[in-house]
Parts: structure tokens; C-alpha cells; sequence
């Protein structure tokens, strides 16, 4: 009997083999599609990688912060990296309303420094100073003059904007020439909003106020800065807090997180109108004394030279002390050891209080 015809079908040598190549040709083509088109879960750096040295992660940080901002320097206001024509340029001094109606109030999170301190009846009031490259589109609600607000505002030739003031307040800001700039006398610089009740609805901008400053005639004054450093930029689990007591309705705590203070209004969180959260990378709690000028209980700031303060960065607090040359000279501050306290670059929220007791840490 002949053999029988094998020649139409595959030996099972032959049938493996080609099983083979069909699967090491789909894995091939599949190899190929995830090189060309690579899905967001397939990531692979076929190139091959270079060692990195010290060197080379200068040389990378150099390239970004000179992208970012060539030839940059601190500004003197708050130490931010900035271009060179704004380094002294003139701030703008605006005291900012805290009454319940005036929240949550205009441009305050883009303000380079501010005093919060007593005006009357328990309530408290802000002067937030702007540097000009960073003033926002709103700020407010702008509310009147008292005489220490205006003693800061001087300390740093700034332009004050202010509705009004107290009558002491008001003398005061006579020796200010054009650096005063009183919503009563120059309205044009200012706006009511419809949507608040007065006298909680004045707003001024940052273009307005450039504006008037490009418009006034005497000569910046270079104020004398604080010293400035770099955050820290630990990634451990800091977590502090920061307590004070004005009064219901008014009291104020900081929370330390991911390298800055964020600020709360009777445990509630410190928003202003953009949406923004109200934070600072330093908190400095300023000892001094108030007493009642009128019947209506405005209040007076003692006009000594020399204090206590409470010295708060990085997630840490310790005493420290204020000085003044003289009462028309910036206020400085020093650790207890008496060298200078270094503030971390960008927004510093200065709270000033009669009473330490007051405050907790």
C-alpha cells in the first residue's frame, strides 16, 4: 500500500515554527504602535539617560529663573524677584474696610504688606500696601484715614488713598502734598460699586492709581528695607497655628501649610473677592499701646520708639522686639539676640495688639 498524500497539510515542526513568527510579528507591530502613538498609561524614554550632576542642576535652575525673569532683582517692598524699574518704585497705601459688609473685600491677597490694627468700637482695619507691577483691577472697599495708618504709609513714601479720616488724621495728611489722595477731593481716581451699600462700596484700582501717580509732582521717597531671604522649602509636615483675639466678630488665626501662613476670620477661611486665600509667609504680631481720642472712640497709637513683637515664619514663632530711630523712620525687627529678623520674601501681615495675652502660638 502506497503512503498516503501528506502534501496539503503542515508537519507539526512546520505548524510551530509558523505559529511562532505570527506572534513574534504581532508583538513586533505591537511594539512599533506604542513607540509612535504612546497611550497617557505607556510612558518610555527610549533615549539614553545622562547622569545629573550639581553642575547641571545649577546650570538648569539658572536657565528657568533667567526665563522667567531676566535680570530680576528684590523688590525692596517685600523682596520679591521683580524687574529692575520696580525695585524702589513708589507703593500705594490703601486702607481697606473690615466691617461684616465689607466682605470679602477687593485685591487684598495681591497686597505686598499689611497692618491690621484697632480703629474703634472693636472693629479693625487694614492698610494694605501695593507694589506698583502687582496692584489688581480692584481694590477696596477704600474706607477713611486714621492718624497711625497714615504713619505707616509714610514710613514708606507711599501714595495714601484713604475716603475721608479722623480729624487728626486728616491735619496729618496735609504735610503729604500729592502723596495724599483723598476720594472726597480726587473722585476720579476712585468708583462707587452698585452691588454694596455705602460707605462700604468704594473701590480704586491699580490703573487708577498709576494714573494719579504718573499725574502728581513730588519726587519718590527711597524707604528703607527690610532684609529679605528665600522661603523655606522643606516638605515635612509642619503644622502650627497662630491665635489672636480683637474682638467677636474680628478675631483673627493663621494656619502654617505648604510653606505659608493661611489667614482665618472667626475660624472661617480668609477669601477676598477673587476667590483668592488671604496668605503671607510672614506674621508679625506687633506689641504697642492705643488709647481713645473722641467721643465717637477712635483710637491713638502711643508714638514710642521701641516694643515688643512676636516673630513668625516657616512654621515657627519666637519674641522678639521693634525699633524705631525716630517716629518718622521705619520700623525694624530684631530676634532676641538683637541681630536683625530676615523676612521671607513675598506678602508679610503685620497685626497689631496691646496685649500679647491676647495672642496664642
Amino acid at each position: 500500500m502506497l503512503p498516503e498524500n501528506n502534501n496539503d497539510k503542515l508537519s507539526p515542526k512546520l505548524l510551530s515554527a509558523t505559529k511562532l513568527a505570527l506572534a513574534v510579528l504581532l508583538l513586533s507591530a505591537g511594539g512599533i504602535a506604542l513607540y509612535f502613538f504612546q497611550p497617557n498609561w505607556f510612558k518610555f524614554n527610549f533615549t539614553k539617560s545622562e547622569p545629573v550632576t550639581e553642575n547641571k542642576v545649577t546650570e538648569i535652575a539658572t536657565t528657568t529663573a533667567s526665563t522667567t525673569c531676566l535680570n530680576c532683582v528684590r523688590r525692596r517692598l517685600d523682596g520679591v524677584m521683580a524687574a529692575p524699574e520696580f525695585e524702589k518704585a513708589q507703593p500705594y497705601a490703601v486702607i481697606i474696610d473690615n466691617f461684616s459688609s465689607a466682605r470679602p473685600q477687593f485685591g487684598l491677597s495681591s497686597a505686598s504688606l499689611v497692618y491690621e490694627a484697632p480703629a474703634e468700637g472693636g472693629i479693625t482695619r487694614y492698610l494694605a500696601i501695593f507694589s506698583k507691577d502687582m496692584a489688581p483691577s480692584e481694590i477696596g472697599p477704600v474706607r477713611s484715614a486714621r492718624s497711625y495708618f497714615l504713619n505707616w504709609a509714610k514710613e514708606l513714601g507711599a501714595i495714601y488713598v484713604h475716603v475721608g479720616g479722623s480729624p487728626e488724621a486728616l491735619e496729618m495728611a496735609k504735610n503729604l502734598g500729592t502723596n495724599d489722595l483723598n476720594e472726597f477731593y480726587k473722585g476720579a481716581f476712585f468708583w462707587r460699586t452698585s452691588d454694596r451699600s455705602a460707605p462700604h462700596n468704594v473701590l480704586t484700582s491699580g490703573e487708577k492709581l498709576t494714573g494719579y501717580q504718573q499725574l502728581k509732582s513730588e519726587n519718590v521717597l527711597e524707604f528703607s528695607a527690610w532684609q529679605f531671604k528665600d522661603a523655606a522649602t522643606s516638605t515635612s509636615a509642619i503644622t502650627s497655628g497662630i491665635s489672636l483675639k480683637y474682638s467677636p466678630g474680628y478675631d483673627v488665626s493663621w494656619q502654617y501649610h505648604d510653606n505659608s501662613y493661611y489667614r482665618f476670620v472667626d475660624n472661617t477661611a480668609h477669601f477676598d473677592a477673587s476667590g483668592t486665600p488671604i496668605t503671607a509667609k510672614n506674621i508679625i504680631v506687633h506689641l504697642t499701646s492705643f488709647k481713645i481720642t473722641d467721643d465717637k472712640l477712635r483710637l491713638d497709637m502711643s508714638n514710642t520708639l521701641s516694643g515688643k513683637a512676636l516673630l513668625c515664619q516657616d512654621g515657627a514663632c519666637q519674641l522678639g522686639d521693634w525699633k524705631k530711630n525716630s517716629t518718622t523712620t521705619r520700623a525694624k525687627y530684631y530676634y532676641k539676640d538683637g541681630t536683625e529678623f530676615i523676612f521671607n520674601a513675598g506678602t508679610t501681615w503685620i497685626e497689631v495688639t496691646d496685649d500679647l495675652q491676647k495672642v496664642k502660638y
